[in-house]
């Protein structure tokens, strides 16, 4: 999905480009990413509460969830 406007992007690399785009990003799209943002944030505090709550040896650096959740 894309959220900015077509923009040229020049390369001396033979290799294609990572990613491709698969279509325009809808407002729903816009919306699920927000929704996904704040359910990593949420996800993330609380597995690092439950790590200091167990007092587990361990460290939450991020949480992510997929677009298509």
């Amino acid at each position: 999905m894309v959220r900015e406007p077509a923009t040229i992007v020049w390369s001396d690399s033979p290799e294609p480009p990572a990613l491709t785009v698969l279509r325009r990003a809808t407002a729903s799209d816009i919306g699920r990413l927000q929704q996904n943002r704040e359910m990593e944030d949420l996800a993330f505090k609380l597995a690092r509460n439950k790590v200091r709550e167990l007092t587990l040896p361990m460290k939450i650096v991020e949480a992510h969830y997929t677009f298509d959740r």
